[in-house]
């Protein structure tokens, strides 16, 4: 029953949330920019074409009473559920096409280029030094040679904010724009080894060392022991977080769109609405990215940890009888 219930939830969490949420930010993002007059052009140009879908709809909502509700409710539960499958699919790919770009390119990029700023400014500062302590004219005068070569104050601070500023900002954009998440955590990565390392001894196998081979083997383990793990609870909120992050991608990349290349047919506060959407937008996204990320590390933990303490409770056993 319980396991019902969890399939149930996985299903409204990883599909149907997605699938709401992703009809009402396109609304709201469409609607509050796109102007009342192109609109009404666009359905006077409807109700002239005559579309089938469209003739069969609108009574339906003009003469909404509680019968006709219902079917509305269920009609956007529906397209919902169905819009969250294809959300899914598409959040993978597009946090794979994300992969190669940033993780695999343009982030190896940055740290190369960082690598070499970082060694030119150092061999710069160091060849200045030399060129100041080697003259006469600053052997004697200590005090002012450390000025110079700004190892006082309030140079040593000054250069040390830089220095963690450069760091903090270098990190954290490294961060922003790694789409690769980490499968556990690094003090947990020397449990893998040592856990496959027991599964090829209690069943003697070759048991492969991937992240979703251990996953698979410790939900199935942990099912028919009957023991509690928040593996699955995890793996539903990666998936919900990985879609809610490409639903905020759609939103920012929709609102790019609108205000680069359609605004004519954009109300006249656009370019007001455009940058806090797009701002919003870009904030959920890195909201929803970080958390993503998150969940998967600790659905990778959660599904390691328990699996290693089956067979080392199983190996205690043995040990005791």
């Amino acid at each position: 029953m319980w396991e019902k219930i969890e399939n149930f939830l996985f299903d409204i969490l990883g599909l149907f949330v997605p699938g709401v949420v992703f009809l009402l930010t396109l609304v709201i993002t469409f609607f509050s920019l796109v102007s009342n007059n192109i609109w009404q052009q666009f359905l006077l140009k409807i109700n002239k074409d005559s579309i089938v879908i469209i003739e069969f709809v609108t009574p339906i909502i003009k003469n909404t009473d509680g019968k006709n509700f219902v079917y509305i409710i269920l009609f956007v539960i529906l397209l919902s559920y169905l819009l969250g499958h294809i959300i899914k699919v598409f959040s993978k790919i597009f946090y794979d096409a994300c992969i190669v770009l940033f993780d695999l390119f343009l982030i190896k990029c940055m740290k190369f280029m960082s690598n070499k700023v970082s060694q030119f400014a150092k061999k710069t500062y160091r060849k200045y030094k030399q060129f100041i302590v080697s003259k006469d004219f600053f052997r004697q005068k200590n005090l002012l040679k450390k000025f110079f070569i700004m190892e006082t104050f309030p140079f040593v601070q000054i250069l040390e904010f830089i220095r963690n500023l450069i760091k903090f900002t270098t990190n954290l954009t490294i961060e922003i724009f790694t789409f690769k998440a980490k499968k556990y955590e690094e003090a947990n990565e020397s449990l893998v080894k040592e856990t496959v390392k027991m599964i090829n001894n209690k069943y003697n196998v070759n048991y492969p060392e991937t992240w979703y081979s251990i996953y698979k083997l410790s939900k199935t383990i942990m099912s028919h022991e009957n023991l509690k793990n928040l593996g699955d609870t995890f793996l539903a909120k990666y998936n919900l977080y990985r879609s809610l992050s490409f639903i905020s991608f759609i939103n920012l990349l929709l609102t790019v769109l609108l205000y680069f290349f359609m605004s004519q047919y954009l109300n006249p506060f656009f370019k007001v609405i455009c940058p806090i959407l797009g701002v919003l937008h870009f904030l959920f996204w890195y909201t929803f990215h970080e958390k993503y990320k998150r969940y998967f590390r600790l659905c990778g933990n959660e599904t390691l940890i328990a699996l290693f303490y089956f067979f080392k409770k199983t190996k205690a056993n043995d040990t005791s009888t």
